[in-house]
């Protein structure tokens, strides 16, 4: 099983990588001031995603923030996830 999480998280690094490169080139070749925003965007659409996500289960989107928080925003992510797994609905 370690080696299959381990895989995906692999696989999915990867993706975020291409996307981001295939947002930033483009950026670049044109010129824009902030090329580099292209590693941001799929984050942001991240984010949005999982705001929606907790919504629909009866949380609080703002659960998504949580990521954004310095030094223990990884912590409170995975304990906001595991309300959205294994929580009661509201």
């Amino acid at each position: 099983m370690r080696i299959g999480v381990i895989v995906i998280s692999l696989f999915l690094f990867g993706f975020y990588v291409y996307a981001s490169l295939v947002w930033y080139t483009p950026a670049k070749k044109l010129k824009y001031k902030n090329p580099w925003l292209g590693w941001i965007a799929l984050f942001i659409i991240g984010i949005i995603a999982k705001w929606e996500i907790f919504k629909k289960i009866k949380y609080p989107g703002w659960f998504s923030l949580a990521i954004i928080i310095p030094e223990i925003g990884g912590i409170l992510y995975l304990i906001s996830i595991g309300f959205l797994a294994w929580g009661k609905k509201k």
